[in-house]
């Protein structure tokens, strides 16, 4: 599964605007974008980043304790 990943050529970050609205979990594999947010509660709100999804034509998904193996 590692070696999988690896071939992936993907790069992390974390992104923060000036205005304090952040994103937990950027990754950025095979010019594919894709931002995470990280929250206990399945049943959060995600807070509306538009300024992300624009700027970099991604959404943004949601890992909670019930879907994380998923994400993983």
């Amino acid at each position: 599964m590692k070696f999988k990943y690896e071939r992936l050529n993907a790069h992390p970050y974390f992104w923060r605007t000036v205005q304090q609205q952040e994103i937990d979990y950027v990754e950025n594999g095979n010019g594919i974008i894709a931002g995470y947010e990280i929250k206990w509660n399945p049943n959060a709100r995600l807070k509306a980043f538009s300024s992300f999804k624009e700027t970099y034509n991604a959404d943004v998904r949601l890992i909670h304790h019930q879907n994380f193996r998923d994400f993983l």
